[in-house]
C-alpha cells in the first residue's frame, strides 16, 4: 500500500475534507449573498473549491473500502 493510500484511509482525512468542503461552500454562499469577492475569488470559485474537497472525501471513502476488501482477500 502506498503512502498516499495510507494517508487517505485515516479517519481524520474524512473530517478534514468534510470540514474544509463545508467551510468553502459557506464562504461561497455568503459572498454570493453579499455580492462580494474575497481575495479576488468569485463565489463560484469558492463553491468549486469546496467541491474539490468533497471529491477528496469520496476518494477517501473509496480508499477505505479498497483497503478493507484487500484485507479480507488475504
Amino acid at each position: 500500500m502506498t503512502a498516499l493510500i495510507k494517508i487517505l484511509t485515516e479517519p481524520s482525512m474524512l473530517w478534514l475534507c468534510g470540514f474544509f468542503g463545508d467551510a468553502l461552500v459557506i464562504v461561497g454562499i455568503v459572498t454570493a449573498a453579499l455580492d462580494k469577492q474575497i481575495a479576488g475569488f468569485t463565489p463560484m470559485t469558492w463553491i468549486l473549491l469546496g467541491m474539490v474537497f468533497y471529491f477528496y472525501f469520496i476518494i477517501s471513502i473509496a480508499a477505505r473500502i479498497m483497503v478493507s476488501l484487500e484485507g479480507k482477500a488475504k
